[in-house]
């Protein structure tokens, strides 16, 4: 009886030491794998920003040359607002063909969509679903929407917030947390996706690649910490200085999709609401440089 109770006992402190060991492994391979994330993240940060993609400076009509004075006077003046407020809506109707020539002036189209309510669609941007505030493809210095058609009705807003004060609410800290977080993008062509920062800086500006729809890479728990003081943020600006676009056929919508978050409200499966988006990458030689922007109070703008 004796001998079986100490077998007991030892049996007892090996499955002990067995579970603690298990324990140990389990924490030893999340912390190699968090290392791994935040080396893989800043890797990427490091290779992207040799790259001219996320050039943030808008190029100079005058160093355009052959341009129609209409095409000069519209880019003038979008790039002019672009700059000073981060979003610009051309109210005179022009055709599709003169705003792609003014798309054009701010550098390489490379996508171009339809967005038409499709219930049917897979897609959510055409399925007619809400979609909250956010950031397109990160490769699209400027994001531009043209108006085929409209509704009368009052829920079909392209709605905007600013986050060029980002560096104003944000401690230094949560900015490196930031860079640090990927959020996946999706390639239009192979439909796969691949991380890209949340937030990338240079010397005088920054980006924002933002879709809370994906799952965020998120390394550790101050991390996530920052992250929901990002999304305090957001929600906040949503709250106080949302911006209220409705666009009717012919006019246009500019925004800067590096520091510009857009989003929309539930659109009526039978909404004739029909834009043509296209991204757009400054791609431009000149230096880096920040879009100047300042803050807006909300804005219905009708």
């Amino acid at each position: 009886m004796k001998e079986a109770l100490q077998n007991i006992a030892q049996f007892l402190i090996y499955f002990a030491l067995l579970v603690v060991f298990a324990i140990l492994l389990v924490h030893l391979v999340e912390f190699v794998s968090q290392q791994y994330v935040i080396k893989r993240r800043s890797q990427v940060v490091r290779r992207r920003s040799a790259e001219p993609l996320y050039v943030g400076s808008i190029p100079a009509a005058a160093s355009i040359p052959h341009m129609d004075q209409q095409i000069i006077d519209i880019f003038s003046q979008i790039q002019g607002e672009l700059l000073s407020s981060g979003y610009s809506i051309h109210r005179s109707p022009m055709s599709y063909e003169t705003f792609r020539e003014v798309a054009k002036r701010f550098g390489a189209i490379w996508h171009s969509t339809e967005i038409k309510v499709d219930p049917q669609s897979k897609w959510l941007v055409h399925a007619g679903t809400a979609l909250s505030l956010h950031t397109d493809n990160p490769y699209a210095n400027v994001v531009a929407w043209y108006c085929n058609t409209s509704s009368s009705g009052l829920d079909e807003p392209t709605l905007l917030v600013n986050l060029c004060d980002l560096y104003n609410h944000m401690t230094a800290a949560d900015l490196r947390h930031l860079e640090e977080i990927c959020i996946p993008i999706q390639n239009i062509s192979t439909y796969k996706f691949t991380p890209e920062p949340l937030l990338k800086r240079w010397q005088d500006g920054f980006r924002l690649n933002y879709i809370d729809w994906f799952t965020p890479v998120i390394p550790t728990a101050a991390h996530e910490h920052s992250l929901l003081r990002f999304k305090e943020l957001l929600k906040n600006k949503e709250h106080n200085n949302l911006i209220s676009v409705r666009l009717r056929s012919g006019e246009s919508l500019f925004i800067n999709n590096n520091v510009v978050l857009h989003g929309r409200n539930r659109l009526a499966p039978t909404s004739l609401r029909s834009l043509s988006r296209v991204w757009i990458n400054t791609n431009s030689s000149q230096a880096l440089q920040a879009f100047q922007c300042s803050g807006s109070d909300g804005e219905d703008l009708l």
